[in-house]
């Protein structure tokens, strides 16, 4: 699977928010960038371990059907 990073083709150098004074925002792009990278990183880490539990489910189900109808 492979997931497409939404912020990625925005310019490093746009802000998202700037404060009322014109200081450097709070959440500059890059930073926003990187955090949606880790989660994207544990969404597909998360997704491997889904699809890893559901193949021993179906396995342990598999078993059991067959040991009933011996």
């Amino acid at each position: 699977r492979s997931y497409h990073d939404p912020l990625s083709g925005i310019s490093d150098k746009r802000n998202l928010e700037q404060t009322a004074n014109g200081m450097q925002p709070l959440f500059d792009v890059r930073h926003i960038q990187e955090h949606n990278r880790q989660l994207l990183e544990q969404l597909r880490i998360r997704d491997d371990e889904i699809e890893r539990l559901t193949d021993e489910r179906d396995s342990v189900k598999q078993s059991l059907a067959q040991a009933h109808s011996q």
